[in-house]
């Protein structure tokens, strides 16, 4: 995906992840994980996992910490 002349990295997803996780749209937040044209990494499910933490999403924060701990991170 290209907008604006530049090719989206790890690190434009993961601002909008925790700018997602932040206004508590988590659901959209894992959708754009799972659409990411790269691997998610460690920090991007922590990223993930901050959000889950403030807006008191269990179950999510449950499938994050797995995915942190199969990547090894």
């Amino acid at each position: 995906m290209q907008l604006f002349g530049i090719n989206p990295g790890r690190e434009h997803y993961g601002c909008i992840i925790d700018l997602l996780g932040r206004a508590g749209k988590l659901d959209q937040a894992i959708e754009l994980i799972h659409q990411m044209e790269c691997e998610p990494d460690a920090v991007t499910w922590r990223t993930l996992l901050g959000g889950c933490r403030v807006h008191r999403n269990v179950d999510l924060a449950i499938h994050a910490a797995r995915q942190i701990s199969e990547t090894g991170s």
